[in-house]
C-alpha cells in the first residue's frame, strides 16, 4: 500500500543521485528494486499491511526508512535492527530515518531523539537553512500554518500539539467579538451548511462574510450568525433563516457546505443543494427583490487534517496574524471552536457524538474556509490573482 509513495520519493531520489555518475545499475519499476553491476542491491519493502514477517527473510547492511513517525509503534524497527549488519564484508552498517517531527510522546522520540547511546545520532533541520528553497516560499508557508504546526514542520521541533482541542489556535479573548456584526453591503454574505442529522447532531448553518483586498490575499473571515436547531431538515433551516431576515441583505449569497450534500439517496430525488438552490431561486426578500446566489462547493471534501490546519492558521498564523472572528450571535459556533475534540482511539476523526452538538457548526464553517483557500492557491499556482473589495 505504501510502495507507490516510496517509489515516488526515496527511489526517485536515488535515481536522481545516480544520474550521470557512470554507475552501472538496473531499476525495476514494478518493485522499486535496484541491482548494481558489482552485485549490490537496494530493495524497496513496505510493512503498511502489518506483516512484519516479510522483513525476516532478508539480510541487510543498511536500511533507510521514509517518514518514520507515520509508524505508530516500534515493532517494525526492532525487526529491522535484527536484520541489519548481517553482511560481514560491509564494514559500515547503518539505519537512517527521514521524518517530520511528531509529539514527544511518539516512541521515536524516546527511542532515538532522547537516546544516550553513542550509536544513535539525531540531526535537526530548519527549513530556513535549506539553500534550495527561496526564503519567500518559507515565509509564505508561515502565513498559512498555525504556529504549533510551523514549529514542527518549519523549525523541526518535537513539540506537543493540543490533541484534546481540534481548533487549538482559537482564543476567545482574541477571536470572539462580543457584539453583533455590521454587514458590508458591498460584499456577498455566505451561508455554510453541515447536513448531518441525528440525535445530538443538528443540521447546522452559519453565516459569514469574507473580507479580502490586495494587501492581504488570505483575507479575513467574520462569522456573525447561525441557525442550529435540533431535528430540523434543510428546508426547515432555510425557512428559519428567511424568517429571521438573514437573507434580506441587498447582496449576493454564496453557499458553502459538505460536498456529499450534492448526492441524492434512495429516499429522496432531491439532494440538499437541490433544495437550497430551489429555495433561494424562489425566495423573495421583504423588499420584493430576488436573491442573487451561487453554490460554491468542491467536487469532494478536502482531507480532514488539512481543513483543521488551515482553519487554525486563520485563527492564529505562525507569524502572529488573526484572520478569523466569531460574533456574539453565533454562540454555538464559538462553543464548537473552543470545545471540538477528536474521538479517542487511533483514527483522526472528530468527536461528533450526542454530547457535542456544537461540532457541526465548525464543520460547516470550515468547509467554506477551505473552498476559498483552495481557490486562492489554485489561482496563485496558475498565475491568476483576484480580490474582492
Amino acid at each position: 500500500m505504501a510502495l507507490p509513495d516510496l517509489k515516488e520519493t526515496l527511489c526517485r531520489k536515488i535515481r536522481e543521485h545516480l544520474f550521470n555518475t557512470g554507475v552501472t545499475y538496473r531499476y525495476q519499476e514494478t518493485t522499486g528494486d535496484f541491482k548494481f553491476g558489482n552485485g549490490s542491491r537496494i530493495e524497496a519493502v513496505s510493512w503498511s499491511d502489518g506483516n512484519l514477517s516479510k522483513l525476516g527473510s532478508h539480510e541487510y547492511s543498511a536500511f533507510a526508512i521514509e517518514e518514520l513517525t507515520e509508524n505508530r509503534d516500534s515493532d517494525f524497527y526492532d525487526v529491522i535492527l535484527q536484520r541489519t549488519n548481517r553482511l560481514a564484508h560491509v564494514k559500515e552498517p547503518f539505519v537512517i530515518s527521514a521524518t517530520n517531527p511528531d509529539s514527544p510522546r511518539h516512541w521515536a522520540y524516546k527511542k532515538l531523539v532522547e537516546s544516550k547511546s553513542p550509536k544513535v545520532k539525531t540531526f535537526f533541520s530548519n527549513t530556513f537553512d535549506n539553500p534550495y528553497l527561496p526564503r519567500s516560499y518559507v515565509e509564505n508557508l508561515l502565513e498559512r500554518m498555525p504556529k504549533k504546526v510551523a514549529d514542527r514542520m518549519i523549525y523541526g521541533l518535537w513539540i506537543e500539539i493540543d490533541e484534546e482541542r481540534v481548533y487549538y489556535a482559537y482564543d476567545r479573548d482574541h477571536n470572539f467579538i462580543n457584539k453583533s456584526y455590521e454587514i458590508n453591503e458591498r460584499l456577498p454574505i455566505r451561508i455554510h451548511f453541515d447536513f448531518n442529522i441525528g440525535e445530538g447532531k443538528p443540521l447546522s448553518m452559519v453565516c459569514s462574510q469574507f473580507l479580502q483586498d490586495k494587501s492581504d490575499d488570505l483575507g479575513e473571515w467574520h462569522f456573525y450568525d447561525e441557525v442550529i436547531v435540533q431535528g430540523q431538515r434543510t428546508l426547515d433551516c432555510l425557512e428559519e433563516a428567511g424568517s429571521r431576515g438573514l437573507l434580506d441583505h441587498g447582496t449576493a449569497v454564496l453557499v458553502h457546505g459538505d460536498a456529499t450534500g450534492k448526492h441524492k439517496d434512495t429516499r429522496n430525488i432531491w439532494s440538499d443543494f437541490d433544495i437550497i438552490e430551489k429555495f433561494l431561486s424562489d425566495f423573495k426578500r421583504k423588499d420584493g427583490s430576488k436573491v442573487n446566489h451561487k453554490i460554491c462547493v468542491p467536487r469532494s471534501n478536502p482531507p480532514l487534517r488539512e481543513r483543521h490546519n488551515i482553519s487554525n492558521a486563520y485563527m492564529l498564523s505562525a507569524n502572529g496574524a488573526r484572520r478569523l472572528f466569531v460574533y456574539k450571535d453565533a454562540p454555538t459556533l464559538d462553543d464548537g471552536f473552543r470545545l471540538t475534540s477528536l474521538k479517542s482511539g487511533g483514527q483522526y476523526i472528530e468527536n461528533d457524538g450526542p454530547s457535542c452538538p456544537y461540532q457541526h457548526g465548525t464543520t460547516a464553517a470550515t468547509y467554506g474556509i477551505m473552498f476559498e483557500y483552495l481557490g486562492l492557491e489554485s489561482r496563485k499556482n496558475s498565475g491568476v490573482y483576484s480580490y474582492r473589495g
